[in-house]
């Protein structure tokens, strides 16, 4: 008679061959499964990367734009009060030229009825230690006589 060990090896039952070949089965999709989703979370974490590179290049492109707005502004208010000063030197002078040809926006009393007094007369500035003139002249001279040149437009620089 065959020893003992022997007849415990028979071979598997067809049973079990079913079932160790759905193990294995669900063992490599479960594998491919694992690395499907790890491909997937590498993409989701370069996707982040990338969005927030592009968060950070919008945030960097309102600063300059904030910085462009900011610079025109004071340009804008600067050239207002070059205006109102030579409009009230022009006034002063009796040269006042017709405001006929002046835009509506220009605040002049001929053109904008809603604003029907005259700019403010400005004089210019004593010799003496005392000056009648508004400290805003004196800055405006210094300041709109070296009007500093535009800060470049960085339009799209960054590299994504």
């Amino acid at each position: 008679s065959p020893p003992q060990n022997e007849t415990s090896r028979s071979p598997l039952s067809s049973f079990e061959l079913k079932e160790e070949t759905r193990r294995q089965r669900n063992r490599q999709h479960a594998r491919i499964s694992r690395e499907r989703k790890q491909r997937q979370f590498e993409m989701l974490q370069e996707e982040n990367v990338r969005l927030r590179n592009g968060v950070a290049d919008l945030e960097r492109q309102v600063a300059v734009n904030l910085n462009e707005i900011n610079y025109l502004r004071e340009l804008y208010h600067r050239s207002e009060r070059e205006n109102l000063y030579l409009r009230g030197q022009l006034q002063s002078s009796g040269h006042m030229p017709s405001t006929a040809h002046l835009p509506p926006w220009s605040g002049t009393p001929a053109t904008n009825g809603a604003q029907s007094q005259a700019p403010p007369t400005v004089s210019a500035p004593s010799t003496g230690p005392a000056s009648a003139a508004p400290a805003y002249y004196h800055m405006q001279t210094q300041a709109v006589a070296a009007v500093p040149p535009r800060p470049p437009a960085d339009h799209g620089a960054s590299s994504t």
